[in-house]
């Protein structure tokens, strides 16, 4: 809808409409401040002693001045605009600071990934720790929770759903092959082996499909090199929670490209911007170390996990544990 559209259609804004934006103001609020609260120099591992390190220093306090800036354009529209903003004028400006949280993202791996050249990014994987590990995710977490707040109010149905396991492997398996023809690269085996379990037992997991859907496309791009090597392919396989099966749903991926030969690696993958890829063979499928550890963030945000297993000589298998929907709330 134009501008000029908007003014002759004269929007009426109710105290409903009013209402809901209150709320939803209050929730964004709480999540920017959370996040710049946990931004503050005192939460920085990048300050301590015997972790000091003053680029990283930087980077994370410019994002937490945005993030007050962000703020204060929030407390803005809670407090003088409510009642008036246009219903287009307010879904620009939120559509706005949910593309700034992929951005910052985005532009803070390439920052540390280019700083003299690579010195900042060794530097992070020669001190990595507990702290500095808790500290990221939890910055991406509530990265990830202010995009999904954004989206979940601006979409006219609810960002979590119900949906088909069977369904979201088909899509994943689509998109991932799409994204490797694009970029290049021959696509594998990538099979869907659930089909049966799905029919014999319904299911049917809650989450937030594109998430799901990005952590597959990550699994299966990962798998992508060590498949086509050794011509075998990747399987996808998933059926009830052995513990829970009422309630939790395991996705398993496994591929048969020899496994990771170095078992130190295995702790490793799942650290923000660790990689084995060269600077100069980075792509859109390879290299920024950040695949493994946002899968993990999203796993966690849909109320779920993700998890490793190597096994020498033979392949990988990962599983992501999914919360079950109720078979009667499915949407087909």
């Amino acid at each position: 809808m134009t501008w000029f559209s908007f003014l002759k259609t004269k929007v009426n804004i109710t105290p409903d409409m009013v209402n809901k934006r209150k709320q939803f103001m209050d929730v964004l609020t709480n999540v920017y401040k959370n996040q710049i609260t946990h931004l503050n120099a005192k939460n920085s591992p990048f300050d301590e002693v015997g972790s000091k390190n003053d680029f990283l220093f930087e980077q994370y306090d410019k994002l937490r001045l945005k993030h007050i800036d962000d703020l204060e354009t929030i407390e803005e529209l809670k407090e003088t605009r409510l009642s008036t903003i246009p219903p287009s004028e307010l879904e620009d400006t939120l559509s706005n600071l949910a593309a700034s949280k992929t951005r910052e993202s985005i532009e803070l791996s390439k920052n540390l990934q280019d700083a003299k050249g690579g010195e900042e990014l060794n530097w992070l994987n020669n001190n990595y720790n507990y702290k500095i590990h808790r500290f990221l995710t939890h910055y991406h977490f509530n990265r990830i929770q202010t995009s999904y707040e954004i989206n979940d109010y601006l979409s006219e149905n609810k960002l979590r759903r119900p949906i088909s396991v069977s369904q979201l492997v088909d899509s994943s398996i689509a998109f991932t092959g799409n994204i490797l023809s694009l970029n290049g690269y021959p696509i594998p085996n990538f099979v869907n082996a659930g089909k049966a379990q799905q029919a014999q037992n319904n299911l049917n997991i809650e989450c937030i499909p594109p998430h799901i859907q990005h952590i597959l496309f990550e699994l299966l791009k990962n798998a992508t090199i060590p498949s086509l090597k050794t011509k075998t392919p990747v399987t996808i396989s998933y059926y009830p929670h052995e513990e829970k099966p009422q309630e939790k749903v395991i996705i398993k991926l496994s591929d048969l490209g020899g496994g990771l030969k170095d078992e130190s690696l295995i702790d490793k993958i799942f650290h923000f911007h660790f990689t084995t890829t060269p600077r100069n063979s980075k792509d859109e499928v390879n290299g920024f170390g950040m695949g493994l550890p946002l899968c993990k963030v999203f796993a966690l945000f849909n109320q779920g996990d993700l998890r490793l297993v190597n096994n020498p000589n033979v392949g990988v298998d990962l599983f992501i544990t999914v919360p079950r929907a109720k078979d009667d709330s499915i949407s087909k």
